[in-house]
């Protein structure tokens, strides 16, 4: 079994003075073998540099709004990707494969919260 941390919406962390926070779990993490995975809807060149993305052994990318942060986490075409759920991942060795995740609109999303909430789940 493994233990996984989740970090979501990390610009928002990081804006708020959290990035030394970020950095501490990701050294612990990385000294007792726990993966952290981070996400981000938003993206500050200022909250990473290179030195921050080289903590990660792979890079997942969806849709990016244009060609400086393709650039910027050295996936380029990621700002290219038009087909919903279409990605780019890479890895240490900088490998780029492109892989299909599964998309769920946001028409679906609502479908199942109001079955949740109808069926007092």
């Amino acid at each position: 079994s493994h233990i996984v941390i989740v970090i979501d919406e990390a610009s928002q962390i990081m804006k708020s003075e959290g990035k030394n926070l970020i950095n501490k779990i990701l050294d612990d993490a990385k000294r007792f073998g726990v993966h952290v995975l981070l996400s981000t809807s938003s993206y500050f060149k200022d909250d990473y540099n290179q030195e921050f993305l080289n903590l990660f052994k792979y890079i997942l990318t969806f849709d990016l709004s244009n060609a400086e942060q393709a650039k910027f986490i050295q996936i380029d075409g990621s700002d290219l990707l038009t087909i919903y759920g279409e990605a780019l991942i890479k890895g240490k060795n900088q490998d780029i494969i492109s892989i299909q995740t599964p998309y769920i609109s946001d028409s679906e999303i609502k479908d199942v919260v109001r079955f949740i909430k109808e069926h007092n789940l």
